[in-house]
């Protein structure tokens, strides 16, 4: 191994806000081409970040324990989540009428699967989207009964101030107030082994073991799901007053249930639900997914998602087109420089222009898109690499421009 040093110059505090380290995971993306590519590429990719940014990279090896371990949920329904995609970003230029109408057939394809749980996901995002179109245009009583409808799929339905105006916050309150009068149960999920994926109507509430407490009595529709184990997919009753106990042994499966291959569409969505799922399960606030693919001769594509837990959403997919030996580090050094920018970034002060139109059902982001977007530098701290590897080493030096100290220079167009 290759002893080789970088050192970058401190920028100024100022801009470094308070509060601005985040923890990361880099994780390579399993898809059956060019496996190994992507995860010793992820490997450097994490080695340059944690040398080279203020922010907390999670251990490589342990970010792919826990993917191997949760199972990637299956891109569903990709028409309706086209129109509801198309329904965002017609909100985010004002178009109020055209978002209403791709909500609507949204809507109705997802009605008319026949309630399937798979859909629900997909149909929360649609209600509450179109709960903020509606309370953006002053309409409040079908913002109201969007919200109830989006609470009837998903009753822990939250809605923070930090996530959403006060008017809506305010009618998010109404809703939750009109509907606390519900007969309510309480729910125990205890999975075996311990830290499956609780799904109830289809929208992921936690890992279990999980209590649920406040659901309106009915009918659930409650699934389990975890890598390497047989989904299992149930119907629990919740009956006022009753605390009602599940408690599930899971069964090993042959094979794996991963993302089907799909149109583009589908795994740019499979690959935010999986950079959420990862960042769920290791309380992150970032992960960053690498694909590197097979492009010819010995050189692969490599393609890398940022993806925010909070905002449940992926940021524009990074890309190196026949990533080979020549100049390896010099663009390995590129992507990392564009990987740091978008954890730096504050999404959701300009989601339109930051955020991937593809993610899981939330529209925190759509709360958010008045507000105006800072741009800063990137902020690098002072390090040393007394021990890297060639190829880490590599990308550090081509970050500062090949000179022992200097400066990085990032340009934000």
């Amino acid at each position: 191994m290759a002893i080789l040093s970088a050192a970058l110059v401190m920028a100024q505090p100022a801009l470094c806000s308070a509060g601005a380290q985040r923890s990361v995971a880099v994780q390579a993306i399993a898809d059956d081409d060019s496996d190994d590519a992507s995860r010793e590429i992820a490997r450097e990719i994490s080695d340059a970040l944690r040398a080279s940014t203020s922010h907390h990279i999670v251990d490589s090896d342990l970010a792919a324990g826990v993917a191997a371990y949760q199972e990637p949920s299956a891109a569903s329904l990709p028409d309706a989540a086209v129109l509801i995609s198309a329904a965002k970003d017609h909100y985010f230029n004002f178009r109020y009428d055209d978002a209403n109408q791709s909500l609507e057939r949204a809507i109705t394809l997802l009605k008319a699967d026949g309630g399937a749980a798979d859909a629900n996901a997909l149909l929360l995002d649609a209600y509450v989207s179109k709960a903020l179109i509606a309370n953006s245009r002053g309409k409040k009583t079908p913002a109201r009964e969007a919200l109830d409808r989006a609470m009837q799929i998903n009753p822990m339905l939250r809605m923070t101030a930090d996530d959403y105006p006060p008017s809506m916050i305010s009618l998010y309150e109404e809703v939750r107030a009109s509907r606390a009068g519900l007969p309510a149960g309480s729910l125990f999920v205890r999975s075996i082994p311990e830290g499956a994926e609780v799904f109830l109507n289809g929208i992921s509430q936690g890992i279990s073991p999980l209590a649920l407490e406040g659901l309106p009595a009915g009918n659930y529709s409650l699934a389990l799901r975890a890598n390497r184990y047989a989904r299992v997919e149930r119907s629990v009753a919740i009956a006022a007053g009753i605390r009602t106990q599940v408690k599930q042994r899971l069964k090993w499966a042959k094979e794996g249930n991963g993302p089907d291959g799909g149109a583009a569409h589908g795994e740019a969505s499979a690959a935010v639900r999986d950079g959420i799922r990862i960042a769920d399960a290791l309380k992150i606030e970032r992960a960053v997914l690498i694909d590197a693919d097979a492009a010819g001769e010995g050189s692969w594509d490599v393609t890398a998602r940022t993806i925010d837990r909070t905002l449940r959403a992926g940021s524009r997919p990074l890309r190196i087109e026949g990533l080979g030996a020549d100049e390896r580090s010099a663009a390995l050094a590129k992507l990392v420089k564009g990987i740091s920018g978008q954890i730096d970034l504050d999404m959701a002060r300009d989601p339109a222009a930051s955020i991937y139109p593809q993610g899981e059902a939330d529209a925190i982001v759509l709360a958010k898109r008045k507000k105006p977007l800072a741009r800063r530098p990137l902020f690098w701290g002072a390090v040393g690499v007394a021990a890297a590897g060639a190829i880490v080493g590599g990308i550090l030096a081509a970050m500062s421009g090949g000179a022992k100290t200097g400066e990085i220079k990032v340009t934000f167009k």
